[in-house]
């Protein structure tokens, strides 16, 4: 038994490819405008409108619940001139009340880690193995 398989035509390739962009940009559309209309800033209730660095520069959270205890903890890229850190903020509190308190040296899991000018951590189980692994974007397009 042969079968034919007939091939799409440049044609066709090219109306399906713009119907298959403007299906996606509709539903990104959509997406946004239903955000943009829903999202709401109530800086009462924000946990970080009191946050601030030690080095007092811009910074970059990343939310994360690094310990398991049901809460997020928040590690925090900088922006500096030289030897940009991240922080770790170990939250005290619970998932409905944080309380970010700094953790310094050796308990913080990324206090070895230095960038030249911005610090940008990213933490994920990349590896499926059940543990968080860190990437870590700096001022060029690297990481």
């Amino acid at each position: 038994m042969n079968i034919h398989k007939q091939q799409p035509t440049a044609g066709f390739c090219h109306v399906a490819n713009i119907f298959i962009s403007l299906v996606l940009v509709a539903g990104l559309s959509s997406t946004a405008v239903a955000q943009r209309v829903a999202f709401q800033i109530d800086q009462e209730l924000n946990p970080l409108k009191r946050f601030v660095i030690p080095s007092n520069t811009e910074s970059h959270p990343f939310l994360v619940d690094i310990d398991a205890d049901g809460d997020q903890d928040c590690f925090v890229g900088e922006y500096t001139n030289g030897n940009s850190k991240v922080y770790f903020y170990r939250n005290e509190g619970n998932r409905n009340n944080a309380d970010f308190k700094l953790v310094n040296g050796a308990a913080n899991p990324l206090n070895e880690v230095l960038t030249n000018t911005l610090s940008i951590p990213y933490l994920v189980d990349i590896d499926a193995d059940g543990d968080y692994d860190c990437f870590v974007e700096r001022e060029k397009p690297a990481l």
